[in-house]
């Protein structure tokens, strides 16, 4: 029997608390000492994930590495109840984005202190390059705004640490083009404070049609500005190429390589992934290799044997080993562990990972990811 919820958690914030240094550095044996016992902990509580667990014939006797723990798809988070409680004892709950089968799933949490320790060191690392209150301007709506967006609360919660008095999100019920360019204007030329900008791909694309159909020139922002792109085009109709994207907000806003940054992240998961930059690491159009988080380990998935292939498996510098991306989120507590994504990837063995793309279909049916069934299974929740 897996120890007591409250403990359990516990010592999945202590081995965050023990890895928020410089370094980061993940620890394989911790981190699989954790991952089985919660393993065993949603086996025993979460009826739907041990059905497809003893189809699969992985129970928690017969699995003893993080790898061979079964993985659910993104998708069925879709209407499903993939929870170790049930959903009326929840604290409240994200909405997924409803891609794959075009409705949107729950993702319900009994708190959100798991949620509240991961997401700070990573972003802070990423994305803050001082120790001080910076100038903040979001194109993600506050959370009061969007109760039921995991990356509004995380938002959020950066702009109450890190955010100057004068920051300020400008997305309502529609962008405020006129704030964010009078914002721009105040922060750019002759201050020596670095910006710091949030928004998602599709927000970035509507900002440079903006720029462009007023027809204004630009801004300089201050060395160590940085600007955060996440997310895709989802149930998007324009879409733009993110190598287009990235130099197009270089260019309107006086940024170098680094200074736009990508995350990766998802209602589904926990833990989030940022761009780093640096030697072999980022390409020549801006696109960098996502580094890696101590408490989510990466992995990619043989997409016709299913087979996890984790970074210690992959040769240092012989290139990396693509694949589908299976993450296992020691924060995932309260739903799955082990999420299998539909993003195609190439591992480096330093646990980093450079995103290749979506998945096609033969690759998501070559994965043996036990959909079928999943869709046969509990509709509920």
């Amino acid at each position: 029997m897996a120890r007591d919820y409250e403990l359990l958690k516990r010592a999945i914030l202590d081995y965050i608390e023990a890895r928020q240094g410089d370094s980061m550095r993940f620890d394989r044996n911790g981190f699989e000492r954790l991952a089985l016992e919660i393993f065993r902990w949603q086996y025993e509580r979460n009826g739907l994930y041990c059905a497809l667990c003893e189809a699969r014939g992985r129970s928690p006797g017969q699995v003893d590495s993080v790898t061979a723990i079964p993985a659910v798809p993104t998708s069925a988070f879709k209407g499903r109840s993939l929870f170790s409680f049930s959903p009326d004892a929840a604290a409240g709950w994200f909405a997924t984005s409803g891609t794959t089968v075009g409705i949107a799933g729950r993702r319900y949490y009994r708190d959100l202190d798991l949620y509240a320790a991961s997401w700070p060191r990573p972003f802070q690392r990423a994305l803050v390059t001082e120790d001080r209150q910076l100038p903040i301007a979001s194109l993600i709506p506050r959370w009061s705004d969007a109760p039921h967006s995991s990356l509004a609360y995380m938002v959020e919660g950066a702009l109450d640490r890190w955010g100057a008095i004068d920051s300020a999100s400008f997305c309502g019920s529609a962008f405020d083009w006129t704030g964010l360019f009078s914002r721009l204007d105040a922060v750019s030329g002759e201050s020596s404070v670095p910006v710091l900008l949030l928004g998602t791909a599709f927000g970035w694309v509507y900002f440079l049609d903006e720029v462009e159909r007023r027809g204004l020139p630009g801004w300089c922002l201050p060395s160590g500005s940085r600007l955060m792109e996440t997310g895709g085009y989802k149930g998007r109709t324009r879409q733009v190429p993110r190598e287009e994207l990235r130099a197009g907000l270089r260019r309107v806003l006086g940024l170098g390589v680094e200074g736009v940054v990508g995350e990766y992240g998802m209602t589904e998961l926990s833990s989030q992934f940022y761009e780093r930059f640096g030697e072999g690491m980022g390409s020549g159009d801006g696109v960098g290799v996502f580094g890696s988080n101590p408490w989510a380990l990466v992995t990619v998935t043989d997409p016709w044997t299913g087979e996890a292939i984790p970074p210690w498996a992959v040769p240092a510098g012989a290139g990396g080993r693509r694949g589908l991306l299976r993450v296992y989120d020691l924060c995932n507590l309260d739903s799955v562990m082990a999420i299998q994504t539909e993003d195609m990837a190439e591992l480096h063995a330093d646990g980093g990972f450079r995103l290749l793309g979506r998945a096609s279909g033969a690759e998501l049916r070559g994965c043996s990811l036990g959909t079928e069934f999943l869709e046969e299974g509990d509709t509920g929740g």
